[in-house]
Formats: structure tokens, C-alpha cells, sequence
């Protein structure tokens, strides 16, 4: 069976190739190896790096940054805790989906490490308009914030001691998303209609470029990924945002009246 720093070079590796298989840039570079190389070293540098912290550092470290890049002066210290929370399980999530890991849950100093790398990058990531991905999605957390679920929250038994009030974070997190599931199943499938109508009205307006870039999207491919998959100039990447932003304002005054 492979060691833990085989199987996370291994992912390093996968993420690694991945990137340069998307990025236009790197394809046209003539010297794709390279690049790949690059990507590897870099990822595998910064969990070596962090992993030389406690496991409670490593998070107070993360957390800092995800400060920073969420606004958090928007926020109560008490909500910016509760956002951290939904933040770090949907990274998870995102995690085991990219690497199909299904129920996967990092334990160790080296393990943690790697994940918290992955979660500031994701982070990072790039959605319409430029924003970092946890800006937007911290806006939608102060836009839909609802009161507070009161339970109780049983001992995450499965996790060491050193990760326990993590564990515990993440368990939290999941019991208030199991007691919302059915609000935001309802609220994917208002979602889902509107995208369907939306990608419609582009459609009839001859627009298959801004269904591509809306669709690429929506997909949560970061923003710089996109532009580089679809071979966009800088000057032809604000064409089209501008003109995906004019559509869209028609779209919503269209469907308000």
C-alpha cells in the first residue's frame, strides 16, 4: 500500500496535470513538462511547509488568510465563525469530489496540511466578474443567513484529540446543512429553472459565446482557467464579461415585469 506522502504527491501530481491541460497558455508554451514540474514543486512545498505547524496552527493559519480574502469586517465574530464553518465543509466536499475520494476526512498533521493548501486555493478561485470564490460566497451567506438551529452536538468520537474541535466544527456544520437540506433543495431547483430560462434568452438572442463562458461558470472552473480554455485576449475577455452582463441585466428586468 502507498505511503501518505506518496499518495499526496500522487495528488499533487493529478491537480498538476490537470491545470496545465486546461490553461491555453501552458499548452501554447511549448514545454508543457516544464510547467508541470513547476506545479507539482509548488504545491508539494507549501504542505511540507505548513505541516511543520500543529495541526491547530495549521488552521488558525488558513483561517487567517480566508479572512482577509472573505472581507470579514462585514461579518459579526460570532457570524464569521458560523461562515468559516459552511466554508471549510464545502472545500471539503470540493476536495474529495476532485480527487473521488467519497468520504474522505484528512487526520494527520500531513493530511491536514494538504487540505488546508487545497481550501485557501479554492478559495482563490476566480467566478464571474473576478471575485474570489469565498467573496461571493460570503455574500451569500450575510444575504441568506437564517436564525440559528440550537441541537446537540454529540463528540466526534472518530477524530484525534488534537483535531477534535475541528472534527467538531465540521460535524456543526453538517448538522445545520442536514436541517436546511430541504430549503436548499428547494432553492437548486429555483436555481436551476432560472439558469435553463436565462441560457433560453441567450440562446434566441444568438449569443452561444456568453453560454459557453455562463456555463463554464457555473461549473466553478476558476476564472483565469477560462479564459486561457477559451483562447481570450484581455481585450476580448472584457468584451464579453460586458457584454454576458448586459444580457443578463435584460434578462433580469425582462423577468421582473
Amino acid at each position: 500500500m502507498p505511503s501518505e506522502e506518496t499518495l499526496i504527491f500522487n495528488r499533487c501530481i493529478q491537480e498538476a496535470q490537470r491545470v496545465c491541460l486546461s490553461s491555453q497558455r501552458i499548452q501554447n508554451s511549448g514545454d508543457i513538462p516544464y510547467w508541470e514540474n513547476q506545479l507539482i514543486q509548488i504545491r508539494w512545498n507549501k504542505i511540507l511547509k505548513l505541516k511543520a505547524f500543529p495541526i491547530s496552527q495549521q488552521l488558525k493559519l488558513l483561517n487567517s488568510r480566508l479572512k482577509d480574502k472573505a472581507l470579514s469586517y462585514q461579518f459579526s465574530p460570532d457570524s464569521f465563525a458560523d461562515f468559516l464553518q459552511n466554508f471549510h465543509v464545502e472545500a471539503l466536499r470540493a476536495f474529495r469530489r476532485e480527487f473521488e475520494l467519497d468520504s474522505y476526512s484528512p487526520k494527520s498533521r500531513l493530511q491536514t496540511a494538504e487540505f488546508f493548501v487545497f481550501c485557501d486555493r479554492y478559495a482563490s478561485r476566480k467566478i464571474l466578474g473576478g471575485i474570489p470564490l469565498i467573496r461571493r460566497r460570503a455574500l451569500d451567506f450575510l444575504h441568506s443567513r437564517s436564525r440559528e438551529i440550537s441541537c446537540e452536538i454529540e463528540a466526534a468520537a472518530e477524530w484525534p484529540d488534537e483535531l477534535s474541535a475541528w472534527g467538531g466544527m465540521i460535524y456543526k456544520a453538517y448538522v445545520r446543512a442536514a436541517h436546511e437540506a430541504e430549503r436548499e433543495k428547494r432553492a437548486a431547483g429555483d436555481r436551476a429553472e432560472l439558469i435553463s430560462e436565462l441560457i433560453k434568452y441567450l440562446e434566441a438572442r444568438k449569443q452561444p459565446d456568453c453560454i459557453t463562458y455562463l456555463r463554464l461558470v457555473l461549473a466553478d472552473a476558476p476564472f483565469s482557467e477560462i479564459h486561457e480554455t477559451l483562447g481570450l485576449s484581455p481585450r476580448q475577455r472584457d468584451h464579453l464579461q460586458q457584454k454576458l452582463r448586459y444580457y443578463v441585466t435584460q434578462f433580469k428586468q425582462r423577468t421582473v415585469t
